[in-house]
C-alpha cells in the first residue's frame, strides 16, 4: 500500500579560565547549577585536547615557541586532577591533524615536526613523564590511528614539485606496542576484533600485510598481476575474509576469497572482478563483476554464497547496476531498465530467485551523504528509490519478493540518499532541498520505520564535521549551517520519529561540534546571549553543564569513566585543564 510519510510542521578569546554564573532562559534548554570542577595549570600553550590512556591517565600536550626554537612538552594528569609529571622538552611542534594517541598500557604516542616540516619525530611518553623512545623519519606526519592492541599507525607525506596538490603519500609507519617502528608503503588500516591490523594498499585495495597484536608482521602473498581487492570483513567469531582479483591468461578475471581464522588460506575462486564480500548467516556472499563500462554498466554480476570452504550456490545476473546484501544472506539485485520505464529487482537467497519485483518507474539517482557513527545493515528488507511521473518513491521490499510498502517522498527534494542505518539498526533516508550549484539550502531525515521526518535544518555545516552523527545509544543528530549568517543548528532524531533535541542557540566548532560519551550523551559548546556554555544532549533534551568565561578552541574529551576534560589557554604561556567528575555531570 502507499503510505504518505508524515512531515513535521514545526518549523579567540584568551581570557583567563573561569566559571560564569548562568541566567540562561533559552527555550528548549535546561539549566542547572554549575558542575563541581577541578582545575589544573600546566606550562605552555595548549596543542590540542587531552589524550586519555589506559588506567585513566590523561596527557596534555603543550608547546613553547621562541626565535631560536620550538619545543613540545607533555604533562601527565591523574584521574583525580593531580599534576603527576611533565616531560622534558621535545624538539618540534605537533601537527594539528595528527593528535597524540593514548594507548592501553598507559603510554602516549606523540609526533612532532621540524620547522621545515620535512622530518617527523615519534616520541613515546610513559605515565611518569619519561620520554622512553624517539624515532625520526623522513616526511610530514598527516594522521594517526590506533588499534585495540596499542599499535599506532602514522601516515606521512612529502613535497613533490609541480605535483597538482604539492605533496604525495610517502609511507605508513607502524609503531608496535613494544615501541619499535617499521615503515610500509602507503596503506589504509583495517583493524580486526582481536587487535590484528591489516594494511590495505592505497593503490590496489589489496591487503598486503597482517600485524598481530604481538607485533609479528606477516606478509600476505597474492598471485602475480593481482590488481584489485576488498578490505577485510569479519564474522562474529573473528574470522577475517577478503577478496583479491587476478587476470586470467585469456583476459578474464578471477577472484580469490581469502580466509584467516587460525591459519591463512585461499577458500575458493570465483568468476569476475571483485566488488565486495559480505558476511551473512548463509556464509560469505562474494559479489564480482565482468564487462564493466565507465559510462554504463552493461556487464554481468555474479553472486556467490560460500560456506565451509564450499561454493553453495552462484547466480549470474546481466545488467545488475547495484545490489544489497542482508545479514541473513538475501540479495536484492537492482536491474535498471530505463528504456522500459520500470525498475526490476531480483530477490535471491542461496542462489535461488525467490521473486522479481517490478517497480513502476526508473531507478532514482542518489546524492552525496556523510555519516559518522552509523551501524551495520539490520533486517532482511530491501530498499529501492525510484521515480515515476516526476515523483520520487521509496519501495520497502520483503525477502519473499513482494513490496511491503511504498513511501512517497517530498516533491521538492533535490536528491535523496540510499538507506543508511543507525547503531541500533534503525533505517533512515537523508533528503536535500534547494540543491543548486553544488549548494544545499536545507535538509532533513526520514525515519523509515515510522514514516516521519525531522524538522528542516539549513544547509550542511561548513566545517569538516559530518552532517549526520550518531551517538552510541542510537540517537542521531542532523547538523545544519547558514553560510551567510554563520548560524548553526542541530536537531536530534530517532527511529520513532521524535525530535528529542532542537537547539536554539548556535553550537561552536572547537575541533568538533559534537563529542559523544560511552553512554550516548553528546557534548557541545553553545553560544547564547549570556556567553558560552558546555551542554549535554540526550533523549531527555539539552542540559547546561558548565558556563564558561572563555571561547573554546578544542573539543571536550570524555574519559571512559565519564570524566570530562576541558582544555583552554590560561593566559601567557599557560594552559588550564578543567576536570568535571562524572558524579558532577547531571
Amino acid at each position: 500500500m502507499l503510505a504518505y510519510a508524515r512531515r513535521h510542521t514545526e518549523n579567540q578569546d584568551t581570557n583567563r579560565v573561569g566559571i560564569r554564573q548562568s541566567s540562561k532562559q533559552t527555550t528548549g534548554l535546561f539549566t542547572a547549577e554549575p558542575a563541581a570542577t577541578i582545575a589544573v595549570s600546566v606550562d605552555g600553550s595548549p596543542a590540542g585536547p587531552v589524550a586519555i590512556a589506559g588506567d585513566g591517565i590523561a596527557y596534555q600536550v603543550t608547546t613553547r615557541s621562541s626565535s631560536s626554537s620550538d619545543v613540545t612538552r607533555v604533562s601527565v594528569l591523574t584521574p583525580d586532577g593531580q599534576l603527576l609529571a611533565t616531560s622534558r622538552a621535545i624538539a618540534g611542534l605537533p601537527e594539528p591533524d595528527c593528535q597524540a594517541v593514548g594507548r592501553p598500557d598507559g603510554s602516549l604516542v606523540l609526533v612532532t615536526l621540524n620547522d621545515k616540516e620535512t622530518l617527523s619525530t615519534i616520541s613515546i611518553i610513559n605515565g611518569n613523564g619519561s620520554v622512553v623512545r624517539t624515532t625520526t623519519v623522513l616526511g610530514r606526519a598527516e594522521s594517526m590511528t590506533s588499534s585495540a592492541s596499542g599499535a599506532v599507525f602514522v601516515d606521512t607525506s612529502w613535497t613533490i614539485p609541480f605535483f597538482p596538490t604539492g605533496y604525495g603519500d610517502l609511507a605508513t609507519l607502524y609503531v608496535s606496542p613494544q615501541n619499535t617502528v617499521r615503515t610500509f608503503a602507503p596503506s589504509g588500516v583495517t583493524a580486526g576484533p582481536d587487535g590484528t591490523a591489516y594494511l590495505v594498499s592505497s593503490r590496489t585495495g589489496i591487503p598486503t600485510q597482517m600485524i598481530r597484536p604481538s607485533g609479528r608482521v606477516q606478509r600476505i602473498v597474492v598471485p602475480f598481476g593481482s590488481n584489485a581487492g576488498t578490505a577485510p570483513v569479519f564474522a562474529g567469531d573473528g574470522t577475517a575474509y577478503w577478496t583479491v582479483g587476478t587476470p586470467t591468461l585469456f583476459g578474464g578475471e578471477k577472484t580469490r576469497l581469502y580466509t584467516l581464522d587460525d591459519t591463512l588460506k585461499v577458500t575458493r575462486t570465483v568468476t569476475g572482478f571483485p566488488a565486495r564480500a559480505v558476511v551473512t548467516a548463509q556464509g560469505v556472499v562474494v559479489v564480482t563483476q565482468t564487462g564493466y563500462q565507465q559510462t554504463a554498466y552493461q556487464g554481468t554480476t555474479y553472486y556467490s554464497w560460500i560456506a565451509d570452504n564450499t561454493v553453495v550456490a552462484s547466480q549470474a545476473i546481466d545488467g545488475a547496476s547495484n545490489s544489497q546484501v542482508t545479514p541473513g544472506g538475501t540479495v536484492y539485485a537492482v536491474l535498471d531498465t530505463p528504456a522500459q520505464q520500470v525498475t526490476s529487482v531480483l530477490v535471491m537467497d542461496s542462489g535461488r530467485t525467490r521473486g522479481t519485483v517490478t517497480l513502476p518507474g526508473t531507478l532514482a539517482s542518489n546524492g552525496p551523504l556523510d555519516v559518522d557513527g552509523s551501524g551495520p545493515r539490520v533486517g532482511e528488507q530491501g530498499y529501492v528509490t525510484y521515480e515515476s511521473a516526476g515523483r520520487r518513491y521509496l519501495a520497502v521490499l520483503d525477502p519473499d519478493g513482494t513490496v511491503a510498502r511504498t513511501v512517497l517522498l517530498p516533491d521538492d527534494a533535490s536528491y535523496t540518499s540510499p538507506v543508511f542505518f543507525g547503531p541500533d539498526g534503525a533505517p533512515y533516508v537523508f533528503l536535500a532541498f534547494g540543491y543548486a550549484q553544488g549548494e544545499v539550502a536545507s535538509q532533513q531525515v526520514l525515519a523509515v520505520a515510522s514514516d516521519t521526518y525531522t524538522p528542516m535544518v539549513s544547509g550542511p555545516v561548513k566545517y569538516d564535521d559530518p552532517r549526520i552523527q550518531f551517538s552510541p545509544d542510537g540517537t542521531g543528530y542532523l547538523l545544519g549551517s547558514d553560510n551567510q549568517s554563520g548560524f548553526m543548528n542541530v536537531i536530534g532524531f530517532d527511529a520513532p520519529g521524535t525530535t528529542p533535541v532542537a537547539l536554539t542557540d548556535t553550537p561552536i566548532f572547537a575541533g568538533r561540534i559534537l563529542v559523544f560519551a560511552p553512554d550516548g550523551t553528546a557534548y557541545t559548546f553553545l553560544a547564547g546571549i549570556d556567553g558560552v556554555s558546555l551542554y549535554a544532549l540526550s533523549p531527555a533534551g539539552a542540559t547546561e553543564v558548565l558556563p564558561l568565561t572563555y571561547f573554546p578552541l578544542v573539543p571536550v574529551v570524555v574519559a571512559p569513566d565519564g570524566t570530562l576534560y576541558l582544555t583552554a589557554h590560561g593566559g601567557g604561556d599557560n594552559t588550564v585543564v578543567t576536570l568535571i567528575p562524572p558524579t558532577a555531570v547531571r
